[in-house]
């Protein structure tokens, strides 16, 4: 009877550290996250040019300065938007528009590969972009809005490095403006080497988050909060920007979307599911909204207004801000 008894004591236990590491805050805030998440990172791989302050939220890296200070959005009619709603601790930036520093200029993004990545990979990256600049052109009347250029080790040219590395992630959009510059977004071979995901770690680099964290997500969707993993919280955040009413409508078939088991702590718990209680599967390619959304923030309109915009000013601030708050996080930590 002791041993049966012992037997469930210690089985009870273990129910009650499982259910401890269940469940998170409707209001996870993003100053915990910078301070306290062991996601902040100066490696070679996740460096951002100005600050070397990157932070990972699930597979996006993001650069402080992004989270710290978000500047007006672009619209589609090529004008800033004041849109912004007040900043606030479980707001990501915006991604229903780019502001212009994180579009590519003239929509054409250089990658190429690491030297270590795997040459029988490749040409399963390059069809996976050559579809994508396809759906992207069909969706916008046959137009050549972005284009992926492969770029080789004796041009000094912008690029996106595809490296081999643990896991799948990409920097949200454009990190520098500097021709020399190079930003990571990683394939594990052979975890990430499917269509959707090759597809879905571009969208990032072309500047886009994942679809679930639109501000009006809770119109569409009802989060589980308390079914997600207890460290697993800030992934679930939305962005801070209001949307307008021609901006494409809410996809549960984005290739940018979770699926509604994604951060379950518990096995066979949902985390995310429609409003009418549906479950959301998961995806295999780019849908037709993805196109549209990467066509209008890519439209000829936008990169026109783009490319008379200058990004000194903000990055000198952003330089004094980060610097501050790299500052503090260090004094906080140490």
């Amino acid at each position: 009877m002791q041993l049966i008894a012992a037997l469930f004591l210690l089985l009870s236990s273990r129910v009650l550290l499982i259910q401890a590491a269940c469940g998170c805050s409707q209001t996870s805030s993003l100053s915990s996250l910078v301070i306290n998440n062991a996601s902040t990172t100066n490696s070679s791989n996740k460096q951002n040019s100005s600050t070397g302050v990157v932070i990972q939220i699930d597979d996006m890296l993001i650069p402080i300065e992004d989270l710290q200070a978000p500047t007006a959005p672009v619209r589609s009619d090529g004008s800033s938007s004041d849109q912004a709603s007040s900043s606030s601790s479980n707001s990501l930036p915006s991604s229903s528009y780019l502001s212009c520093r994180r579009l590519w200029p003239k929509g054409r993004l250089y990658y190429r590969f690491g030297l270590g990545f795997p040459s029988s990979y490749r040409d399963m990256v390059r069809l996976s972009l050559s579809r994508l600049a396809a759906r992207i052109s069909s969706a916008s009347s046959n137009q050549q809005l972005v284009t992926f250029v492969e770029s080789n080790y004796f041009i000094d040219v912008q690029h996106v490095e595809v490296i081999d590395d643990v896991g799948c992630y990409s920097y949200v959009g454009r990190q520098s403006s500097s021709s020399s510059y190079s930003q990571a977004l990683s394939l594990q071979v052979p975890n990430c080497m499917l269509e959707s995901i090759i597809q879905h770690e571009f969208m990032h680099a072309l500047g886009f988050y994942h679809e679930q964290s639109r501000p009006d997500r809770d119109s569409f969707v009802t989060v589980l909060w308390s079914n997600i993993d207890s460290d697993e919280c800030n992934n679930f955040l939305k962005t801070s920007y209001k949307l307008t009413n021609d901006y494409p409508r809410y996809d549960y078939g984005s290739v940018m979307h979770y699926q509604s088991h994604y951060f379950s702590c518990l096995s066979g718990s949902k985390t995310l599911l429609m409003k009418n209680g549906s479950l959301i599967d998961e995806r295999n390619n780019l849908s037709s909204l993805d196109a549209e959304k990467l066509s209008y923030t890519y439209s000829s309109t936008n990169l026109a207004y783009c490319s008379t915009r200058s990004d000194a000013a903000f990055e000198f601030a952003s330089k004094v801000l980060t610097g501050s708050l790299t500052a503090l996080i260090f004094v906080i930590i140490n």
